[in-house]
Order: C-alpha cells, then sequence, then structure tokens
C-alpha cells in the first residue's frame, strides 16, 4: 500500500476514535442560530426557484459545482467516502465540539462566540472567506485555531494576514474533483474557456487560432450546464483557459481529472491601491498538466509548445494522485489533528 495512504488511514483512524467518544465534526455554511436557519432555508428556497426555472425554460446555465459550493461538495463527499461522522448545519444544540466554518461570515461569527463561552472546543475557519470585506476582520480572531485558504498566493497576498500574527495559523488546503474515466473517443479540437478576461486578449486568441487552422470551441463561464463542459472535455485534446486570478481553479482540476491538459494565461498580479499584488490564474499548474503564458506576444510560441507535447502531458494521473474528494478529506482531517 502506498505510504501516503497508510499514514492517511493512520491519522483517519486516530479521528474516528476522537470522533466516538465526543460529538459529531460540525461543518458550517450558516450561524446556527434562528437567523442563521431562516437565511439557510431563504438560500435552499432561492436555489429550488432557480433550477425550476431552468427546467421549465431551458435558458443556458453553467450548472458547474465550482467555487463555494464545489467546496462544500467535495469536502462532504470525502468524510462520506471515509465514513466520517459530521453533522451539516446543525441547530446549535447539535452542534459539536469541533466546528469547521467553510464560509459565512455570521456563521464564523457564531462559532467564536461559542469558543469563548466554552460551546465548542475547536475552530477551523476557510476557505470560502474574503479576507479583504468584513470576514477579515474577524478570521483573524484568536479563537480561531486554523485559518484555511485554497491557495498558496491567497495567502502570501492577502493584506489581511500576511502582516499579522495569526500568518502561521494559516493553511493551504485544495478541494476536490469527482473522480471519472477519460473518454477514449477522438479528441481533435481545443476548449477555449472564457472567464475573467478582456475582449482584446479573448480576440487575440481566437485570431491565432484561426490562423493557425486549430479547431476549438469556446466555453463562457456562467453559460453552460456542467454536463455540457464534461461532454465537450471527452472531445477535446487540450483547453485554453483565461482568466485574471483564480483562488484554485476547479474547473481545471476537472479537465484535468478528464485528462485534458491546460495552457493557462497567468498575468501574474493585479493592481491594489497601486500596488501590484502577485496572483496565479492556475494555481495548482505543473509541467505534467500544463503550460503558462503571461503576454499576448508568446502566445503563439506557447501554443505550438503546448501542442507538440501534449501526449507527453500527464493531467489525469496528476489529478488523482491530488484532487479527488478522498484526498482533499484527508488533508482537511490532517488539519484537525494537528490543533487536537
Amino acid at each position: 500500500m502506498d505510504e501516503r495512504i497508510q499514514k492517511g488511514l493512520v491519522s483517519i483512524n486516530i479521528l474516528m476514535e476522537i470522533f466516538l467518544k465526543k460529538n459529531k465534526l460540525s461543518i458550517l455554511t450558516s450561524s446556527p442560530d434562528f437567523f442563521g436557519r431562516l437565511h439557510l432555508f431563504n438560500t435552499i428556497i432561492r436555489r429550488g426557484i432557480k433550477d425550476f426555472l431552468f427546467f421549465t425554460t431551458r435558458r443556458p446555465r453553467f450548472q458547474s459545482m465550482g467555487g463555494p459550493q464545489g467546496v462544500v461538495s467535495s469536502l462532504l463527499k470525502g468524510f462520506q467516502k471515509l465514513g466520517v461522522e459530521y453533522n451539516y448545519n446543525p441547530t446549535k444544540n447539535d452542534v459539536g465540539d469541533i466546528v469547521c466554518v467553510l464560509s459565512g461570515t455570521d456563521a464564523l461569527r457564531w462559532a467564536i462566540n461559542a469558543k469563548r463561552t466554552g460551546r465548542i472546543k475547536k475552530i477551523i475557519a476557510g476557505p470560502n472567506l474574503v479576507f479583504q470585506t468584513d470576514a477579515g476582520v474577524i478570521v483573524v480572531d484568536d479563537e480561531i485555531d486554523r485559518i484555511l485558504v485554497p491557495a498558496r498566493w491567497l495567502k502570501d497576498s492577502s493584506s489581511v494576514i500576511a502582516n499579522h500574527k495569526v500568518f502561521k495559523r494559516v493553511m493551504v488546503w485544495a478541494a476536490g474533483v469527482d473522480e471519472v474515466f477519460p473518454s477514449t473517443s477522438m479528441r481533435n479540437i481545443l476548449l477555449v474557456y472564457k472567464k475573467d478576461v478582456s475582449e482584446k486578449i479573448f480576440s487575440f486568441v481566437l485570431c491565432v487560432l484561426n490562423e493557425l487552422g486549430i479547431s476549438y470551441r469556446v466555453l463562457e463561464y456562467g453559460r453552460y450546464k456542467k454536463d455540457n463542459y464534461f461532454r465537450m472535455l471527452s472531445i477535446a485534446q487540450g483547453l485554453i483557459y483565461l482568466t485574471k486570478t483564480e483562488t484554485q481553479g476547479l474547473a481545471l482540476a476537472e479537465a484535468w481529472m478528464h485528462n485534458v491538459p491546460t495552457l493557462v494565461w497567468n498575468p501574474g498580479f493585479f493592481e491594489r491601491d497601486g500596488i501590484r499584488v502577485p496572483t496565479s490564474s492556475a494555481p495548482y499548474l505543473t509541467d505534467e498538466c500544463g503550460v503558462f503564458f503571461s503576454k499576448k506576444s508568446e502566445f503563439k510560441t506557447k501554443l505550438k509548445f503546448f501542442l507538440s507535447r501534449i501526449s507527453e502531458f500527464r493531467a489525469y494521473e496528476y489529478a488523482k494522485d491530488n484532487f479527488t474528494h478522498e484526498i482533499a478529506a484527508r488533508r482537511y482531517l490532517d488539519t484537525i489533528r494537528e490543533i487536537l
């Protein structure tokens, strides 16, 4: 058995003994008090209405489990696979000793107050919390035992935590994606994934593809169902990913899981108050799964290089080794073990 798996199983066994002796691990995305429950109910109703409108009107809409919802789904699926006991958004009387606040400023406020009064013992905050807003003040509270962010660049560049004493409590944790068996069908197109990119850059990329006679299809973030995305990945030999920054990039991990390598536009920074803040458009991209380009002037060269070694990438193997729900859950459990 792989040594990493053995270590993961040992940590799980230790934690399971603790969970069985105490209350369940509690995962919060909303406050367990009355107003939090009301907000959660409202969210469920709104999501149901959106789904009803989609299926009745058939309006094109991207239903990827990306972003905060994808993170929550990944952790819950991983815990279920590992047999970890937990409760999700319980009432306040059912909250366990260890509280994981994945998102929600109100939920984090409730957990901090609950720990101060002795109701709970440990708090893990994140990764779906934005540090440059009101949550940033809360997230550095001394009651929080661990703060999770989805990528190293967020830890390094956050103005709230980078120069604060809690920096050492900040850990990087990545969610997983659904496991699939890559398609063996003919792959003869490139996908162009348009998310947060100027029309100038986007048009330039398409012009180069047309100039080189390369077949492609465009996917625009927010305009396609997840199933459509997966179908396109099954016939794609590669994906060109266009966005200024990514916190983690679940859509990228989904592409790698389908054995689709990625050519990613990576400006490498954004401006904040006149200061260049280092960022990444693909925090987890490696030589195993793709290539970066940062400027228009290098796109054609990088594209040719990318296509020349399409068969050499090992995107699927990389994703299987790093981005399954089970692996994500194991890493989360290891974070919990550190604070017990």
